[in-house]
């Protein structure tokens, strides 16, 4: 039996919080109605433009428009509106939005909207500046005869698989600015640094389980390992880069919740956890995860140094920590090697978790992502 695939052009718009997390960390509930009241001033726009929200995700909104000029139109007047709230003497948190606009080939299912034409305004949001708004070349095209906006040319981008020209419109001239093109993104970096991670984790137990087996129990299949994720802090002078150590602990916890051999908490549970400022015995006490694992960020340019601490609860004591370089000139399978070998070196350890599922699933997991 063949389903029929409902596919079409669109005009898609995607809006989401600059540094979210981050408010949560400070206020949850001030952050929540911020959100809020900037969510009615998103559909105030959309209804004056004719678009309409077709995806959520929780900080983020996508919206499809029936055109072009109706789409960068309503993305102009609900930064201006953002603006006009910020600048308040009444606004107590005052949150800033990036927006991505691209017209493409989408396809329709249940409701929602998939496929490149929203995976490149998705794109287009991450390259979009702070209170800024990124089109594509298909949007530009359309509108620049339309319109009396001012554009800066960004050149043609990559992010991940996706390839794309891309222009800032300009709602201040202090928005101008040069990217290079063609250029390698941290997105695929950080995708990278998260799935070698990962396998590090795989490495740690499988070289347990090997080391160990003949000395251990079988345990029950529902006693799975927990690992607190903590947020990735970023360590640049440059605030807005803070996307890259929330990108890495997105994709850390995306890979880890891949498998069913453990258990990560949810983000919610790490932001309490980490506004809380809980200390490791308290995390231990209170929720009873075995493990937690920190890290920060350092990046400049294509060069990202990543420094990760993984503790084990019960015990209070540190299992590995380790400091590893990435740029887009080393070849990520060596890198793998390098961090496979510094844990083969530095855990000499049992644990009543190492079994060769776990170990396994983790390890191919991991080198799975890496191979993408």
């Amino acid at each position: 039996m063949t389903t029929e695939i409902d596919r079409k052009i669109a005009v898609i718009l995607v809006a989401d919080v600059v540094g979210y997390s981050k408010h949560m960390e400070k206020d949850e509930n001030a952050t929540l109605k911020a959100y809020s009241e900037c969510e009615k001033i998103l559909k105030t726009c959309l209804k004056k433009y004719k678009g309409s929200i077709f995806n959520t995700a929780g900080d983020s909104a996508l919206a499809e428009f029936p055109s072009a000029v109706n789409a960068v139109e309503c993305g102009v007047a609900f930064q201006n509106d953002i603006k006009k709230r910020n600048d308040s003497d009444k606004t107590e948190v005052k949150l800033e939005f990036r927006i991505g606009i691209n017209m493409g080939d989408v396809v329709k299912k249940e409701g929602n909207l998939f496929g490149d034409g929203v995976n490149i305004a998705a794109r287009l949001e991450a390259l979009a500046q702070p209170n800024g708004i990124s089109i594509s070349k298909s949007v530009y095209d359309l509108v620049v005869p339309k319109t009396k906006m001012t554009f800066n040319d960004l050149g043609v981008q990559k992010v991940k698989q996706n390839e794309f020209h891309a222009f800032d419109i300009l709602l201040d001239p202090s928005q101008k600015r040069t990217l290079k093109t063609n250029s390698k993104s941290m997105i695929p970096i950080m995708g990278a640094v998260a799935a070698a991670l990962v396998l590090m984790v795989g490495v740690f137990y499988f070289t347990i389980f090997q080391n160990t087996s003949n000395d251990l129990n079988p345990i029950a299949s529902g006693d799975k390992p927990s690992i607190l994720v903590m947020n990735f802090e970023n360590l640049t002078k440059d605030e807005d880069n803070g996307f890259l150590g929330n990108g890495i602990t997105t994709s850390i916890r995306s890979v880890l919740n891949s498998t069913e051999s453990v258990k990560v908490p949810p983000s919610s549970t790490t932001n309490f956890i980490a506004k809380n400022k809980y200390e490791n015995s308290q995390i231990h006490e209170k929720y009873g995860f075995d493990f937690i694992l920190r890290g920060n960020v350092q990046g400049a340019g294509n060069k990202i140094r990543v420094s990760v601490e993984m503790t084990d609860l019960s015990k209070e004591s540190i299992l590995f920590s380790n400091i590893y370089d990435f740029d887009e000139t080393k070849d990520i399978f060596d890198l793998q090697d390098e961090i496979a070998l510094s844990i083969l070196q530095a855990t000499r350890i049992t644990s009543k978790f190492a079994r060769p599922e776990l170990a396994k699933g983790l390890y191919s997991l991991g080198k799975s992502w890496l191979r993408r």
